[in-house]
């Protein structure tokens, strides 16, 4: 009986070692912050128009829409609806992480092609595997099409998306649950892409760029996408209300762990402390 004792005693206490040493890992927060801007003149750039933050926690598929938040669909100017399908493997550290957003447009009555759509995408659930030494971070751009053609098989529009990448440390300075300010933060050194652009039609594929980064006691961090996607009409037709654009776009990060800096693995270092309860055990047992 004593042995039994002893024996659910010292498990006991590895389970709850076990809890302190491993935490619950909180969900990821993910901000999708959306505005217009004024494609020319001597204001390009410009917001145009409510600027507006949709927030979620989880990881996998996700989905945001403007049509959830009555400050968009209540301004009469907006010249577009948008929907985005987002995909993340936030929930576990990998040496492959992902972050891919299918941006899908419509617009409405008032287009007229002197708008542009920007949007801020952040992920802060990232973790990277122990005794990470380096990133390649890859950003790709997509556009898509839909907006039709004229009698003579002509475009009425080229479409265009541009996107960069950068990481950021955690926690964030402004986080991703703010629902009136983008998620900022330190961007981690080297992790910001060159922009990658596509036009459709123009471009032969999606366009790619890439960046990469040394780091020293890399663990969290966030993934930040900064996303513009236009419509240049051609003049060669009309385009009305409820016609669809938009793009794919993609961020990629490859770790690549340093073997040599990889620390005890605390599942390892509970089972080591478990050995002298388990000899004892045995040395009972053979005076029994």
């Amino acid at each position: 009986m004593c042995l039994r004792n002893l024996r659910w005693a010292a498990a006991g206490l590895v389970a709850t070692l076990a809890s302190m040493a491993t935490p619950a890992k909180s969900e990821a927060a993910v901000q999708v912050l959306i505005e217009q801007y004024l494609l020319s003149g001597p204001n390009a750039g410009q917001t145009v128009g409510p600027t507006i933050s949709l927030n979620q926690t989880g990881s996998g598929f996700l989905n945001f829409s403007t049509n959830s938040s009555s400050v968009w669909t209540n301004d009469t100017t907006r010249q577009f609806d948008v929907n985005i399908s987002m995909l993340t493997n936030n929930a576990s550290a990998t040496t492959s992480a992902s972050f891919n957003n299918q941006v899908n447009v419509s617009t409405t009555a008032n287009f007229d092609g002197t708008r542009g759509l920007r949007l801020v995408l952040t992920d802060d659930g990232f973790t990277a595997p122990a005794g990470t030494a380096t990133a390649f971070v890859q950003n790709t751009a997509g556009a898509s099409n839909a907006l039709g053609t004229d009698g003579a098989g002509n475009n009425v529009a080229i479409v265009t998306g541009q996107s960069i990448t950068q990481l950021l440390n955690t926690p964030l300075t402004t986080p991703a649950t703010s629902t009136d300010a983008k998620a900022t933060g330190t961007t981690v050194a080297g992790s910001l892409t060159p922009t990658a652009t596509h036009s459709n039609p123009g471009s032969s594929g999606a366009n790619a760029a890439t960046s990469s980064l040394t780091t020293e006691g890399f663990s969290t961090y966030a993934i930040q996408q900064i996303i513009q996607v236009w419509a240049t009409p051609t003049g060669a037709g009309t385009i009305g209300g409820s016609q669809a654009f938009g793009g794919t776009f993609g961020s990629a990060i490859n770790l690549n762990p340093n073997l040599n800096t990889v620390p005890t693995p605390a599942g390892l270092v509970l089972a080591l402390t478990a050995l002298p309860v388990l000899g004892l055990r045995r040395r009972f047992r053979s005076k029994a």
